[in-house]
Protein backbone atom coordinates (compact mmCIF):
# COMPACT_ATOMS: atom_id res chain seq x y z
CA UNK A 1 0.00 0.00 0.00
CA UNK A 2 2.86 2.02 0.62
CA UNK A 3 4.43 1.56 -2.85
CA UNK A 4 0.98 2.53 -4.30
CA UNK A 5 0.68 5.75 -2.09
CA UNK A 6 4.24 6.89 -3.69
CA UNK A 7 3.71 6.37 -6.79
CA UNK A 8 0.13 8.08 -7.21
CA UNK A 9 2.18 11.19 -6.20
CA UNK A 10 2.40 13.56 -9.31
CA UNK A 11 6.41 14.28 -9.21
CA UNK A 12 7.66 10.19 -8.51
CA UNK A 13 7.96 7.90 -11.79
CA UNK A 14 7.57 4.38 -11.86
CA UNK A 15 11.79 3.85 -12.26
CA UNK A 16 11.98 5.89 -9.22
CA UNK A 17 9.36 3.98 -7.10
CA UNK A 18 10.62 0.74 -7.79
CA UNK A 19 14.31 1.34 -7.52
CA UNK A 20 13.49 2.82 -3.67
CA UNK A 21 11.00 -0.68 -2.85
CA UNK A 22 13.78 -2.63 -4.75
CA UNK A 23 11.14 -4.02 -6.95
CA UNK A 24 11.34 -4.45 -10.74
CA UNK A 25 9.34 -2.42 -13.13
CA UNK A 26 7.27 -5.08 -14.42
CA UNK A 27 6.69 -5.79 -10.85
CA UNK A 28 5.51 -2.03 -10.06
CA UNK A 29 3.26 -1.73 -13.11
CA UNK A 30 1.32 -4.94 -11.87
CA UNK A 31 0.76 -4.00 -8.69
CA UNK A 32 -0.61 -0.93 -9.57
CA UNK A 33 -2.97 -2.75 -11.90
CA UNK A 34 -4.00 -5.16 -9.69
CA UNK A 35 -4.93 -1.94 -7.08
CA UNK A 36 -6.72 -0.16 -9.65
CA UNK A 37 -8.93 -3.35 -10.69
CA UNK A 38 -9.71 -4.54 -7.32
CA UNK A 39 -8.63 -1.74 -4.55
CA UNK A 40 -6.60 -3.14 -1.35
CA UNK A 41 -8.03 -6.59 -1.74
CA UNK A 42 -5.99 -6.32 -5.60
CA UNK A 43 -2.75 -6.49 -3.41
CA UNK A 44 -2.83 -9.42 -1.56
CA UNK A 45 -1.17 -12.18 -3.10
CA UNK A 46 -3.22 -14.41 -5.23
CA UNK A 47 -3.68 -18.08 -5.23
CA UNK A 48 -0.78 -19.45 -8.13
CA UNK A 49 -2.68 -22.79 -8.83
CA UNK A 50 -4.10 -22.94 -12.24
CA UNK A 51 -7.92 -22.28 -12.30
CA UNK A 52 -8.47 -25.30 -14.13
CA UNK A 53 -6.43 -28.51 -15.32
CA UNK A 54 -7.22 -29.84 -18.47
CA UNK A 55 -5.16 -33.32 -18.15
CA UNK A 56 -6.81 -33.93 -14.20
CA UNK A 57 -7.97 -37.43 -14.12
CA UNK A 58 -11.75 -37.88 -13.29
CA UNK A 59 -12.81 -39.28 -9.84
CA UNK A 60 -14.41 -41.90 -11.65
CA UNK A 61 -11.45 -42.90 -13.00
CA UNK A 62 -9.64 -42.73 -10.05
CA UNK A 63 -12.27 -45.07 -8.04
CA UNK A 64 -11.72 -47.13 -11.14
CA UNK A 65 -8.19 -47.92 -10.41
CA UNK A 66 -8.69 -48.16 -7.04
CA UNK A 67 -11.33 -50.68 -7.71
CA UNK A 68 -9.35 -52.84 -10.12
CA UNK A 69 -6.86 -52.87 -7.43
CA UNK A 70 -8.89 -54.06 -4.45
CA UNK A 71 -10.13 -56.66 -6.60
CA UNK A 72 -6.53 -57.89 -7.62
CA UNK A 73 -4.21 -57.21 -5.33
CA UNK A 74 -1.47 -58.55 -7.52
CA UNK A 75 -1.73 -56.22 -10.25
CA UNK A 76 0.27 -53.52 -10.67
CA UNK A 77 0.18 -49.94 -12.69
CA UNK A 78 0.50 -52.18 -16.09
CA UNK A 79 -1.98 -53.96 -15.69
CA UNK A 80 -4.13 -51.80 -14.56
CA UNK A 81 -3.85 -49.39 -17.55
CA UNK A 82 -4.45 -52.26 -19.94
CA UNK A 83 -7.20 -52.65 -18.31
CA UNK A 84 -8.68 -49.57 -18.67
CA UNK A 85 -8.23 -49.65 -22.33
CA UNK A 86 -9.86 -52.32 -22.52
CA UNK A 87 -12.84 -50.52 -21.01
CA UNK A 88 -12.04 -47.66 -22.75
CA UNK A 89 -12.24 -45.15 -19.99
CA UNK A 90 -10.89 -41.72 -20.64
CA UNK A 91 -8.57 -40.44 -20.92
CA UNK A 92 -6.01 -43.38 -19.63
CA UNK A 93 -3.44 -42.68 -17.29
CA UNK A 94 -0.13 -43.21 -17.69
CA UNK A 95 1.59 -45.72 -15.40
CA UNK A 96 3.38 -43.51 -13.26
CA UNK A 97 0.15 -41.55 -12.56
CA UNK A 98 -1.36 -45.23 -12.18
CA UNK A 99 1.62 -46.09 -9.42
CA UNK A 100 1.00 -42.74 -8.07
CA UNK A 101 -2.47 -43.10 -7.14
CA UNK A 102 -2.16 -46.62 -6.04
CA UNK A 103 0.51 -45.10 -3.78
CA UNK A 104 -1.27 -42.75 -2.23
CA UNK A 105 -3.87 -44.63 -1.74
CA UNK A 106 -1.80 -47.06 0.81
CA UNK A 107 -2.03 -49.66 -1.83
CA UNK A 108 1.51 -49.86 -2.34
CA UNK A 109 4.46 -49.31 -0.08
CA UNK A 110 7.66 -47.33 -1.82
CA UNK A 111 9.96 -50.31 -1.23
CA UNK A 112 13.38 -50.10 0.71
CA UNK A 113 15.74 -49.62 -1.87
CA UNK A 114 18.66 -52.40 -0.90
CA UNK A 115 22.56 -51.71 -1.47
CA UNK A 116 23.49 -55.03 -4.05
CA UNK A 117 26.54 -56.91 -2.27
CA UNK A 118 28.57 -57.69 -5.03
CA UNK A 119 30.52 -60.82 -4.14
CA UNK A 120 33.99 -61.96 -5.47
CA UNK A 121 33.63 -64.75 -7.96
CA UNK A 122 36.45 -66.99 -7.40
CA UNK A 123 38.22 -69.51 -9.73
CA UNK A 124 38.53 -72.09 -7.05
CA UNK A 125 35.87 -73.87 -5.04
CA UNK A 126 37.46 -73.59 -1.16
CA UNK A 127 35.76 -73.80 1.41
CA UNK A 128 35.10 -70.52 2.63
CA UNK A 129 38.59 -69.53 3.18
CA UNK A 130 40.08 -66.13 1.98
CA UNK A 131 42.69 -66.46 -0.61
CA UNK A 132 46.05 -65.28 0.57
CA UNK A 133 48.93 -63.65 -1.15
CA UNK A 134 50.49 -65.51 -4.21
CA UNK A 135 47.35 -68.04 -4.04
CA UNK A 136 45.96 -66.41 -7.42
CA UNK A 137 46.96 -63.99 -10.13
CA UNK A 138 45.28 -62.24 -13.06
CA UNK A 139 46.73 -62.30 -16.62
CA UNK A 140 45.58 -60.01 -18.72
CA UNK A 141 46.45 -57.79 -21.59
CA UNK A 142 46.08 -53.48 -21.31
CA UNK A 143 45.21 -52.79 -24.40
CA UNK A 144 47.61 -52.14 -27.74
CA UNK A 145 49.30 -49.03 -29.60
CA UNK A 146 51.63 -48.28 -32.28
CA UNK A 147 55.32 -48.77 -31.59
CA UNK A 148 57.61 -45.00 -32.09
CA UNK A 149 58.40 -46.01 -35.88
CA UNK A 150 54.44 -46.39 -36.46
CA UNK A 151 55.01 -49.61 -38.43
CA UNK A 152 54.25 -52.25 -35.08
CA UNK A 153 51.29 -52.63 -32.65
CA UNK A 154 52.43 -53.14 -29.11
CA UNK A 155 50.56 -55.48 -26.70
CA UNK A 156 51.26 -54.69 -22.53
CA UNK A 157 50.69 -57.71 -20.83
CA UNK A 158 50.20 -57.72 -17.16
CA UNK A 159 50.50 -60.03 -14.22
CA UNK A 160 49.74 -59.32 -11.23
CA UNK A 161 48.99 -61.01 -7.69
CA UNK A 162 45.49 -60.76 -7.23
CA UNK A 163 44.73 -60.27 -2.78
CA UNK A 164 48.31 -57.89 -2.54
CA UNK A 165 47.91 -56.29 -6.20
CA UNK A 166 51.26 -56.52 -6.33
CA UNK A 167 52.35 -56.14 -10.05
CA UNK A 168 54.56 -59.34 -11.09
CA UNK A 169 55.38 -58.53 -14.72
CA UNK A 170 54.41 -56.18 -17.20
CA UNK A 171 55.44 -57.00 -21.00
CA UNK A 172 55.41 -55.70 -24.27
CA UNK A 173 54.53 -58.24 -27.19
CA UNK A 174 54.24 -57.94 -30.58
CA UNK A 175 51.38 -60.37 -30.81
CA UNK A 176 48.43 -61.95 -28.44
CA UNK A 177 49.17 -65.11 -29.85
CA UNK A 178 48.79 -67.92 -26.77
CA UNK A 179 52.75 -69.19 -27.32
CA UNK A 180 53.69 -65.74 -26.31
CA UNK A 181 52.12 -65.57 -23.61
CA UNK A 182 52.91 -69.16 -22.33
CA UNK A 183 56.83 -68.15 -22.82
CA UNK A 184 56.13 -64.95 -20.31
CA UNK A 185 54.37 -67.48 -18.12
CA UNK A 186 56.72 -69.78 -17.91
CA UNK A 187 59.45 -67.23 -17.28
CA UNK A 188 57.29 -65.65 -14.15
CA UNK A 189 56.92 -69.15 -12.84
CA UNK A 190 60.58 -69.92 -12.77
CA UNK A 191 61.48 -66.69 -11.17
CA UNK A 192 58.44 -66.18 -8.39
CA UNK A 193 56.85 -69.70 -8.64
CA UNK A 194 53.31 -70.91 -9.38
CA UNK A 195 50.12 -69.86 -7.59
CA UNK A 196 47.92 -72.08 -6.07
CA UNK A 197 45.10 -71.98 -8.81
Amino acid sequence: MEFIQYVQQASVTMTEACEKFHISRKTGYKRLKHYKSAGAQGLRDMCRAPKNQPTRLSTEVICCIISIRQAHKSWGADKIQSVLRRESLEPIPVRSTIHRILRKSGMIDRPRRRRSRVEQVRLDESKGEEPAVNDEWTIDFKGWWYSRDGKRKCYPLSIRDAVSRYVLEVTLLSDCREERVGLTQGRIYATRGQPRV
